[in-house]
């Protein structure tokens, strides 16, 4: 009776260690799904971070190219304002030189009147 007894413990033993053993089982297989899927996550979010750092470095560079476009657009109009406006006071001068001129006839028609 006494081995019968032992024998039933061991047994009963043996039935929690193979059931114990079958959860670890199950939670090791979950544990390898879950990194399989953090994994997948993580590659998927590592080429998002790649696509997203190609685009920043594409849009510093037209930033960049844009700037030079503006400064040379800048540049090309402070050259032609000032190109314009040397015109202008040359074109006032004219316009000038002719009034004096005309108030002079003007004069010399009313003295002679």
């Amino acid at each position: 009776m006494k081995l019968d007894s032992e024998l039933q413990t061991l047994s009963a033993d043996l039935d929690e260690m193979a059931s114990e053993a079958g959860l670890s089982q199950e939670k090791a297989q979950r544990a390898m799904i879950d990194a399989a899927r953090l994994a997948d996550e993580l590659r998927t979010e590592q080429d998002a971070a790649q696509t997203l750092e190609r685009e920043r470095r594409l849009l510093e560079a037209q930033v960049k190219d844009m700037q030079s476009r503006l400064d040379d657009a800048e540049q090309n109009a402070l050259k032609g304002g000032k190109k314009a406006m040397g015109k202008m006071d040359t074109r006032i001068r004219e316009l000038e030189s002719e009034i004096d001129a005309e108030n002079r006839r003007l004069t010399d028609a009313q003295k002679g009147l």
